[in-house]
């Protein structure tokens, strides 16, 4: 089964997402340093507040290098919710001049004063049902977002893996590269289909693991 670790640095969430990712049946684990990712078989990044102050957190505290090396070399997949899709895109407005991890492609935009901050919410996306993230899920379920900034997903089509209109505005709700998925929507408050969303993340790392082979010597 499965080991993943919920990068903990301070930002909430962890503990629910924790929770929601037991149920699936992996074993995970809640780190507050990036000393040891590299043993995990995935790395989930999550948190609500500000982009600017969480990017200086998550170096401050080794896993800005841990995240870029699991990308980068170690190739295991990365799952960033709600603030953790922000950090792992380019930026945010909300920080001028603080890059994020630009894994994912994309700007977190500061929403339309019409639409109010924090926004809660549901919406359905518009997902790609060839992403084994959706596998099963039903395409008409609404999804929960609570959220200050939104990533418009103009000249994302290449990594747009689900997409909601908030404000009139075509917002992505999932984006991927690879094997990086980024969710603006909160799978632990979308109900089933959110914890089918975690159960085929789950079973995706686990088709990745290499497979041990044991005989008589």
């Amino acid at each position: 089964m499965a080991n993943l670790a919920i990068l903990d640095f301070g930002f909430g969430g962890a503990l629910a997402l924790e929770n929601a990712l037991l149920a699936t049946g992996a074993e995970v684990a809640r780190l507050e340093h990036g000393l040891t990712a590299h043993a995990y078989d995935a790395l989930v990044l999550t948190g609500y507040g500000r982009f600017g102050e969480a990017m200086r957190t998550l170096e401050g505290v080794g896993m800005f290098s841990a995240l870029w090396n699991f990308y980068e070399e170690v190739r295991k997949p990365i799952l960033g919710i709600s603030l953790g899709m922000h950090m792992l895109a380019s930026g945010s407005e909300e920080s001028p001049g603080q890059p994020g991890l630009n894994i994912l492609p994309g700007t977190a935009r500061s929403m339309p004063s019409r639409i109010g901050k924090p926004y809660t919410g549901w919406h359905r996306m518009e997902l790609d049902l060839d992403d084994p993230l959706f596998e099963g899920i039903d395409p008409l379920v609404e999804w929960h977002f609570t959220q200050d900034y939104m990533i418009l997903s103009s000249n994302l089509q290449k990594s747009l893996a689900g997409e909601y209109t908030l404000g009139g505005l075509p917002t992505a709700g999932a984006l991927r590269r690879g094997s990086v998925w980024g969710l603006q929507c909160d799978p632990v408050k979308s109900g089933e289909a959110g914890q089918q969303l975690l159960n085929n993340f789950v079973a995706l790392v686990d088709s990745l693991i290499p497979a041990t082979s044991s005989g008589e010597g």
